[in-house]
């Protein structure tokens, strides 16, 4: 995928982009600008994809995050002149100057929509220079249905996917599979049933509170799951239902927000022996370059040795290496 000059490069569990003008960056420069912060993996990809997809224009976007709980929650329903004064503030680092105050606050005056200022914020030529070594340095754009795959292979096998199978499941999964079908082959494989197969559905219930959410059941929770499955729903269903919980969701984070961590390998680089790092790592820098030259580039982290390749900070390093 390219945005003007500047590629997006695809692995199996998200994208990189080092661009400053695409989507990304947008939604990078907004959050600063309406929320004071820079966005989370979650937030800049959920955003970004619906951008993307075509589901929203960057001012309903806008929209969204003005009138988003967290707006509400820190900034209250700020008149025009406080409204303005914030995006100084997070934008500019600085209180308004008089005439930029004036000119800003008459305009919302004169028809002008908060989206259309605060674009003019975040959009500017000084906040694209301000956020510019910051955006080349890149952003991360999970993806979602290989981190699904992911919490799936926690929630029914209680283990990190393995390169193979990640890769193998998402593609699945983007060919049109859904999670359900998914989970049903999870729940089939002969590890899940060594791991779950014989239990009655008040001992896999409450197993799959141990190993999906690390605590005991509740009593509602565990009334709740028993009583359904009992009543016939599968627990191939239950399982999707412990897996994309919020709560599992955001205990995953760690291991999936910022590059899914793979069987085998550490969590703090998942690198192999130095020999095989130098031979990999000169292929993947060659695919890279090459891609520049020719059409844009798809390819997965583990596409050539079939083993974790590297961490996220060093993907980034390598493509800023060739940029």
């Amino acid at each position: 995928m390219t945005d003007g000059s500047t590629e997006y490069y695809k692995f199996t569990d998200g994208t990189y982009t080092a661009s400053t003008t695409g989507t990304a960056a947008q939604i990078y420069r907004l959050h600063g600008a309406a929320l004071g912060r820079v966005p989370d993996t979650g937030g800049l990809t959920n955003w970004t994809s619906a951008l993307d997809a075509g589901a929203l224009t960057l001012k309903q976007a806008v929209t969204g995050f003005t009138s988003s709980a967290e707006f509400l929650g820190r900034y209250g329903t700020p008149d025009d002149r406080t409204f303005v004064t914030l995006l100084y503030k997070n934008v500019l680092g600085r209180t308004p100057d008089a005439g930029g105050l004036t000119n800003w606050t008459n305009a919302l005056a004169a028809g002008m929509s908060r989206s259309d200022v605060v674009l003019g914020f975040s959009e500017s030529a000084e906040d694209i220079a301000k956020t510019k070594s910051t955006l080349e340095q890149g952003l991360w754009l999970r993806d979602d249905q290989a981190a699904q795959v992911a919490r799936l292979y926690h929630a029914t096998l209680n283990r990190l996917p393995d390169a193979g199978g990640l890769e193998n499941w998402t593609a699945a999964a983007k060919a049109g599979m859904t999670l359900l079908q998914m989970s049903d082959g999870f729940t089939g494989s002969v590890e899940f049933q060594q791991r779950y197969g014989s239990l009655d559905n008040p001992k896999f219930v409450t197993l799959l509170y141990n190993n999906v959410l690390g605590r005991g059941p509740d009593t509602v929770g565990f009334a709740n799951w028993t009583n359904a499955l009992n009543a016939g729903t599968t627990r191939a269903s239950v399982v999707v239902g412990f897996s994309e919980s919020t709560e599992h969701v955001n205990a995953r984070a760690s291991y999936i927000d910022n590059g899914i961590q793979l069987f085998g390998s550490s969590a703090a680089a998942a690198l192999p022996d130095t020999d095989d790092v130098n031979t990999a790592s000169t292929a993947f820098v060659d695919q890279v370059t090459q891609s520049r030259l020719l059409e844009p580039t798809v390819f997965s982290a583990s596409s050539l040795t079939g083993e974790p390749l590297l961490s996220q900070p060093d993907r980034f390093g390598m493509l800023a290496a060739v940029a």
